[in-house]
């Protein structure tokens, strides 16, 4: 087969081929190694990768989609979309219609995968950097995730705000926020609410965004009737995973609920830590995790009731959890959230697509 080039179309950030950079070998530094996995493994097949600035798209046989066009020209090449993105975030992913513009999808939905031409792939990351040598806990628990409004069904930010206000009144210095957008976060339910029903349409999602925008020049007395005033907000650290180690347990709930194996970085982020999750998200997580080494929001009726589970988690018991979450990175359970898994995945299935077009000319 004579060599084909693949286009890499990337967001502005990873042009330059950055997009490939390699695991930074800092145990603390989550740098996700699929792409520079997926390039190494499409070379040793034959195929040239590079970003669209290093391989045209005009110049290439084969373009993957690491972000999310509106539509694709077909240009009688290959197209492939890689979607690690929640529908939540990105509501297009939930459209057939959409996904049908590619000729090989390789999506975190469960709903159209038919492995013909829609695959499932999983959060990954490299199995090589992960290490079980936990940390010893400083503090209790905290929460890392960005300050977003959604308007789908079953989005969990509402409920995420509920669950950082609840633990924020009971714990104050105990509990800690990290992420953007928490210093310009509205108050729950009003508000909050109100910008959640703006961003239902694009004409109403439009004005809320002006309006967001303008409060940056708006006067302290009203930005303090409007936001929360989350003293526990710490924004953005340096280093996520450092700072992440030294707490016990974590708030990582997804950004939507029920949707099957829908499961992201969050809960792998912290038990890759030795930090014991407070999960809210897949309603099937236990079909992947081992439901004893994570804490089922859904176990609880109220916040409540999950508050004082964790004041009364006994050290024993606690050890013992953390014994299985190092038992559970060495199992085999593991493999599918694993770049690995996933650039073997993606690899054949693109080398297959290209023989059947090869013979199909």
């Amino acid at each position: 087969m004579n060599s084909l080039k693949i286009c890499f179309k990337v967001e502005k950030r990873f042009l330059n081929n950055k997009i490939f950079k390699p695991f930074s070998g800092d145990p603390f530094k989550w740098d996700s190694n699929l792409a520079h996995l997926l390039k190494k493994e499409l070379e040793k097949k034959n195929f040239e990768v590079g970003t669209q600035d290093i391989i045209r798209e005009k110049d290439s046989d084969i373009i993957i989609y690491n972000y999310y066009p509106r539509f694709v020209r077909k240009k009688n090449k290959i197209n492939i979309l890689i979607a690690h993105e929640s529908i939540a975030v990105v509501r297009r992913l939930d459209n057939i219609k959409y996904l049908e513009q590619f000729d090989l999808v390789f999506t975190c939905n469960d709903k159209y995968v038919d492995n013909q031409k829609i695959f499932k792939i999983n959060f990954s990351f490299d199995i090589n950097s992960i290490d079980l040598n936990f940390k010893d806990k400083t503090y209790f628990l905290c929460n890392f995730s960005a300050n977003k409004l959604s308007s789908h069904h079953n989005e969990l930010y509402s409920e995420r705000k509920i669950a950082i206000n609840y633990f924020y009144s009971k714990l104050k210095k105990d509990f800690h926020l990290y992420g953007s957008g928490w210093d310009k976060s509205f108050k729950y339910p009003f508000p909050y609410n109100i910008f959640k029903d703006l961003n239902r349409y694009i004409l109403t999602r439009a004005v809320s965004k002006i309006i967001r925008r303008s409060m940056s020049v708006a006067p302290i007395i009203l930005k303090r009737l409007l936001y929360s005033d989350y003293e526990c907000n710490n924004g953005y650290v340096d280093n996520k995973f450092d700072t992440l180690s030294k707490y016990k347990f974590s708030l990582c709930y997804e950004n939507l609920y029920n949707e099957n194996s829908y499961i992201t970085e969050k809960i792998f982020d912290s038990l890759r830590m030795g930090v014991i999750p407070i999960y809210y998200g897949a309603s099937n997580i236990a079909d992947f995790i081992p439901r004893d080494i994570f804490i089922n929001k859904n176990d609880f009726k109220t916040y409540e009731e999950l508050y004082e589970h964790l004041l009364n988690l006994e050290d024993e018991n606690y050890r013992v959890i953390i014994k299985k979450i190092k038992d559970f990175f060495i199992s085999d359970q593991i493999k599918i959230f694993t770049d690995q898994y996933n650039v073997e995945l993606i690899s054949s299935r693109i080398l297959t697509k290209t023989k059947v077009n090869q013979n199909e000319k």
